[in-house]
């Protein structure tokens, strides 16, 4: 699984300091199943292609989201804006049921920036 957390830098006058707003986490399970949530889920431009600099071929979150998500860490940097990636690893155990079972190191998936 792959957990993406994007941000946006605000100023508080009142402190005289910079916050990290969290926007949307977005996380991509191996099935290839995608869920993104948050306060402002919208503002993540899931339709925009990238290009990898790479191949400079584009590269569409429809198409193959993983490469998209890590490609975004680096087009997404902004003074303002960021996103940042992690790679969970699960371990499914098959036991009468399916059921999959974070590793001990990735309980919770992290939502702060």
């Amino acid at each position: 699984m792959i957990v993406a957390t994007f941000c946006r830098k605000e100023f508080d006058f009142a402190s005289q300091s910079w916050s990290d707003r969290l926007l949307a986490t977005l996380e991509i399970f191996p099935e290839g199943m995608a869920v993104l949530h948050g306060p402002a889920a919208e503002e993540i431009p899931l339709g925009r292609p990238l290009v990898d600099p790479d191949g400079g071929e584009q590269v569409t979150f429809a198409g193959s989201p993983e490469s998209w998500l890590r490609l975004m860490a680096t087009h997404y940097a902004t003074p303002d804006l960021s996103v940042n990636v992690k790679a969970r690893r699960l371990k499914v155990t098959h036991i009468d049921e399916v059921r999959v079972e974070l590793e001990p190191a990735d309980q919770q998936v992290e939502a702060t920036c």
